[in-house]
């Protein structure tokens, strides 16, 4: 009676002590899924735009030099009314050390950046602010492609490099449908033909490797090259009354 009674007084103490380890298990997932809250609003411009396939403009979380967000939330054409998006996004896993305003492809990839916030120190609740930011694909590829690789020779300081202006608010009108000085019988953007287009042609390929400088090298083909498939697909959806 004695060895029965001890057996079943293990047993207790053994399904007590899963009880107990079940009990911690619920109660860290519990606090992974609470996680932080992102609340964000502002005035935003170019959400209703024509996308290309597979691109999202969202609200996204990223962890320590990951390009793929950990977290995030579509910001949908009918977000936000008459251009003032509130939004919030909550379950941010507590290792997320920025926030942004970004193009995604399918797999949830940073293709470009129109804003970010860094969340150190935060961990109950992140507040962004937007002041008018243009969120459109044309401002996408401004932002992340020409003002950071293309303008210094084109357009700043009034240098226009083969004729180009490619800063802000000239990229368009300089280059959808305008025949290139360089190579003969095509077109700089030529709308609904990526692979026609002698943009797509100068920062993907070598074609200007003969020329004074070989645009190709100018960019870390791994780091833009997700930036340079949006481009091509803004390209080949691109009709020269839609940006």
């Amino acid at each position: 009676m004695k060895g029965k009674y001890s057996i079943f007084a293990a047993l207790f103490a053994l399904s007590a002590l899963c009880s107990c380890d079940d009990g911690r298990i619920e109660e860290n997932m519990k606090g992974d899924e609470e996680g932080m809250v992102c609340k964000a609003e502002g005035w935003l411009s170019g959400v209703d735009a024509e996308w290309p396939e597979g691109y999202t403009l969202a609200l996204a979380g990223f962890t320590h030099e990951d390009d793929y967000a950990a977290i995030s939330k579509a910001i949908a054409p009918n977000t936000s009314s008459e251009g003032w998006l509130s939004m919030e996004m909550s379950g941010i896993p507590a290792n997320v050390e920025q926030v942004e305003l970004c193009v995604l492809n399918r797999l949830r990839q940073r293709v470009a950046t129109f804003q970010t916030l860094r969340t150190d120190g935060i961990r109950d609740t992140l507040f962004v602010s937007f002041d008018h930011i243009d969120a459109s694909p044309l401002k996408a590829i401004q932002t992340n492609l020409l003002d950071a690789s293309c303008i210094a020779c084109h357009g700043a300081s009034g240098f226009k490099g083969a004729g180009l202006d490619l800063t802000d608010g000239h990229f368009y009108e300089a280059t959808v449908g305008k025949p290139s000085q360089k190579v003969e019988g095509k077109y700089i953007v030529q709308p609904g033909n990526a692979q026609e287009s002698v943009l797509s042609l100068v920062l993907g390929t070598d074609i200007s490797s003969s020329w004074r400088q070989n645009h190709a090298d100018m960019l870390n083909r791994e780091r833009t090259a997700n930036l340079l498939q949006f481009v091509d697909r803004w390209i080949d959806r691109l009709e020269n009354s839609n940006k």
